[in-house]
């Protein structure tokens, strides 16, 4: 027969227990904490990215595609893809060169889809590049082409005679040039997230070049 003063504490006294979830608030709250880093993470531009202009102008892309490219080849491809889907939106002919090709390869003017062919089909090459021929020859063809809208996908490495060679480009009737290095083509992504009891953690990685994860917890 049990001991009546310890049937009033086993009323009294109740197991700690621990969810297995967290509170519905706690996982609300842990989730706005993720949608800042996420946003943080984006760098996020809040003007609208503008378009090329759709009259009057082309697209001039100049890519480097010698061996120091190959590590962020992909990166710069999806670079590329977009400027040339945005340039064929607008109807507008795109001149795409790069500095490691033969000297007589076709530059254009293309329409956007043989443009996108080109550029699916080149390679990076274990050559040095040749940017003063190739950016004379883009010149040349934007004489032509007035208010051309120009984009250099450079290696981040210099080379003799760059300077004279972009002053070229810039001499030629563009309207703007944008110039994107290795370090600016960069992006960060999330691939996985888990709603822990004590925690919600991200995984974010960085693109080809820098794939160290990384583990982020709110």
């Amino acid at each position: 027969e049990f001991f009546p003063p310890l049937k009033i504490l086993a009323r009294v006294l109740k197991r700690e227990e621990t969810p297995q979830q967290s509170p519905w608030w706690l996982t609300l709250l842990r989730l706005l904490m993720a949608a800042l880093i996420v946003a943080a993470l984006a760098d996020p531009v809040f003007n609208p990215r503008e378009k090329l202009p759709a009259e009057g102008a082309a697209l001039a892309l100049v890519i480097d595609n010698d061996w120091a490219s190959a590590a962020d080849w992909g990166k710069r491809v999806a670079t590329a893809e977009r400027l040339i889907n945005d340039a064929g939106s607008n109807g507008v002919p795109i001149v795409i060169a790069f500095t490691a090709e033969k000297a007589n390869a076709e530059i254009g003017p293309f329409d956007a889809a043989t443009a996108l062919d080109r550029l699916r089909a080149a390679k990076p090459r274990p050559i040095p590049t040749d940017r003063p021929a190739v950016y004379a020859r883009v010149a040349g063809v934007l004489e032509t082409l007035p208010g051309a809208s120009v984009a250099v996908l450079a290696d981040g490495l210099a080379a003799k005679g760059d300077e004279a060679a972009f002053n070229t480009l810039l001499s030629k009737n563009a309207a703007r040039v944008v110039w994107a290095t290795a370090d600016r083509l960069s992006l960060t992504g999330l691939t996985a997230a888990d709603n822990q009891v004590d925690g919600f953690a991200l995984t974010a990685i960085r693109a080809p070049g820098d794939p160290a994860p990384a583990q982020v917890t709110a």
